[in-house]
């Protein structure tokens, strides 16, 4: 997968967890936060990412990760209700691990090796549309990014029409107010 599919991906789980009347300037950093999020597993930083494709992309690693950082955010009140508490950063933590279910749609032939350090377990549920033919010219990469465009836009498209008719509306609303309040008792 490419960080176009990654990238739309957190934006659309961004766009279902953000109150409405937050400031744009707001509501463009949390985006901005979630298309990074779904990307972490491929940073490219040494001893990470497709440098060591096992490590980073390993729900046991990611999942310890993310409770590392659960528990700086959490210590931090100003930042907990910034981030507008334990909802949102649920959101922000099912950006990142979406990233390990979409690698499983292109058919490395091995799959995302999602277990390590624990027996083998490889998670891979390849559809034939995300066929990874991953070819070295300019125009291959194109075609892939064009796919994962089309295919991800589409469900972005989907949570921006839903959110513009208030499906979410409510469910935002609602738990963003609950959990915030908790957070400067």
């Amino acid at each position: 997968m490419t960080t176009v599919g990654h990238t739309i991906t957190g934006l659309a789980i961004g766009s279902i967890c953000m109150p409405e009347d937050a400031p744009f300037k707001r509501k463009v950093i949390q985006l901005a936060v979630f298309a990074a999020l779904a990307n972490v597993p491929d940073f490219p930083f040494k001893y990470w990412g497709h440098d060591i494709y096992y490590f980073s992309h390993s729900l046991f690693v990611n999942l310890c990760l993310i409770f590392a950082l659960f528990l700086v955010i959490r210590n931090y009140k100003s930042m907990w209700a910034w981030l507008g508490g334990g909802v949102r950063i649920g959101f922000g933590a099912a950006a990142w691990l979406s990233h390990l279910l979409l690698d499983s749609f292109y058919n490395h032939g091995k799959g995302v090796l999602i277990s390590w350090p624990f027996p083998d377990f490889r998670l891979n549920l390849a559809m034939p549309w995300f066929q990874n033919t991953w070819g070295t010219t300019f125009m291959d990469k194109v075609r892939i990014g064009l796919i994962e465009a089309t295919w991800f836009g589409a469900i972005l498209l989907t949570v921006v029409l839903l959110r513009r008719f208030g499906v979410f509306r409510g469910f935002a609303q609602a738990f963003n107010q609950k959990f915030t309040d908790k957070a400067l008792d």
